[in-house]
């Protein structure tokens, strides 16, 4: 029989069961592994001319342990989401990484950086350190964004909350 304090402490240890990304390199042939390590906390994928940042927006690159800091903001809306890119573009977060051309990338260039070899979350964690296994990430095309857990677009509410990833154009 479960008490209450056994009950609280089960249901609170949820989150940490399960939560290790499963991918299955032996079944599925990587869509990720032409992207080249700029060494600045970027990106760059040959076949697109895209550079993405490897953090989630509210992380910071940490080139000494090549990886993202902090914790990823989950921004409320799809209108906030271009102003996040507004601040960073303005350098109001400080997260330009040099650049002030950084956008919301669209549903299509979103989904180019998906990594079918892994669920939960479907991004390449060598490639985009610290994501989330459970966010949606804002693309600018209205009202679409990919789910990381299994990398599929959806369709969703401007008002839901999302997360977001930035690109620019190269070089």
């Amino acid at each position: 029989m479960l008490t209450r304090g056994m009950l609280v402490v089960s249901v609170s240890l949820l989150p940490l069961i399960g939560n290790a990304q499963i991918c299955q390199p032996e079944n599925i042939l990587p869509t990720t592994a032409h992207l080249v390590d700029n060494k600045n906390g970027t990106v760059s994928d040959p076949k697109t001319g895209l550079i993405w940042k490897r953090c989630s927006e509210g992380q910071i690159w940490n080139s000494v342990t090549n990886g993202c800091d902090g914790s990823v903001n989950p921004f409320n809306t799809w209108k906030y989401a271009f102003k996040v890119v507004q601040n960073v573009n303005g350098g109001i977060s400080g997260q330009a990484l040099g650049h002030n051309d950084w956008r919301l990338p669209n549903i299509n260039e979103l989904t180019s950086i998906v990594e079918v070899q892994c669920v939960k979350p479907a991004f390449n964690l060598s490639v985009f350190p610290s994501t989330p296994a459970l966010t949606l990430f804002w693309s600018s095309t209205p009202t679409l964004y990919v789910s990381s857990d299994y990398g599929h677009d959806h369709g969703s509410h401007k008002d839901n909350g999302g997360t977001v990833r930035l690109v620019r154009s190269g070089p």
